[in-house]
């Protein structure tokens, strides 16, 4: 059934989601993959958090009826995994605000020849997709030009860290941000002290659900296991006192 979620929710292992789900201004973080089989995400000035790839297609690899969301532009979605985009439904009316950042390889796909199908990722207005992985990124729009981005923001050389298998341009804007993540520095000030360990502590335990920059989850996984707990906490507090100099991550 339909749900609005009116706290923060975190999911152990993958996550299945056939109904429309309203993140309603707080996070839903899964910690494997999502498969979202039907219904309609409104990220809703939220946060989705996806730790393994997002799947907007079936378990076969076929064709779903389903939707996201992204018309605000404190929307945002951070898949760590793949993104795979294979709906039914013309997109264009929904993907115009926000951000989604994609770690692993993107797909749009589609079998059906009909003007709904063939844009299922139409991106426009401010929505942005930055493509932010640590590896060569494979890109892939099986609809170009009817389907791609609107503003794709870029961390690597494009021509070095990125796969295009289009052609064409598959952007309408592309903006280059080729920037280091400083593992630890949780408010994006280029040091690492008391008040990042502060942030880390609050995040913890739930007083806050992000940090004050929109790298600060992965700066915040001090040992690489893609979970935010106590342990790099630990190695937050040793790097600070000068019991260690980096992080296992690095």
């Amino acid at each position: 059934e339909d749900y609005t979620l009116d706290e923060n929710l975190e999911f152990e292992g993958d996550l299945i989601i056939t109904a429309n789900i309203d993140l309603n201004g707080h996070t839903l973080v899964v910690k494997g993959d999502l498969w979202h089989l039907g219904g309609r995400i409104s990220v809703n000035n939220g946060n989705l958090i996806v730790y393994g790839s997002y799947y907007i297609e079936s378990f076969a690899g076929g064709q779903v009826d389903a939707k996201l969301a992204m018309i605000n532009e404190e929307d945002y979605v951070q898949v760590f995994g793949d993104f795979v985009m294979h709906s039914i439904s013309d997109n264009g009316s929904v993907l115009r605000a926000g951000t989604l950042e994609v770690k692993g390889d993107f797909y749009q796909r589609n079998e059906l020849n009909n003007s709904n199908a063939v844009r299922n990722f139409e991106a426009n207005g401010t929505h942005r997709v930055r493509l932010s992985g640590d590896k060569v990124q494979t890109v892939v729009f099986i609809n170009y030009p009817n389907s791609m981005f609107n503003i794709l923001e870029i961390t690597k050389p494009l021509e070095t860290g990125y796969l295009f298998r289009n052609e064409g341009e598959v952007w309408k804007v592309l903006e280059t941000n080729e920037t280091s993540i400083l593992y630890g520095d949780l408010n994006n000030d280029g040091v690492i002290n008391s008040i990042d360990s502060s942030l880390m502590t609050r995040y913890i335990l739930g007083v806050i659900d992000k940090f004050p920059y929109e790298d600060g989850l992965t700066a915040a996984d001090l040992n690489g296991d893609k979970v935010i707990n106590s342990i790099d906490s630990s190695l937050m507090t040793r790097y600070i006192l000068g019991i260690i100099d980096k992080f296992p991550v690095e």
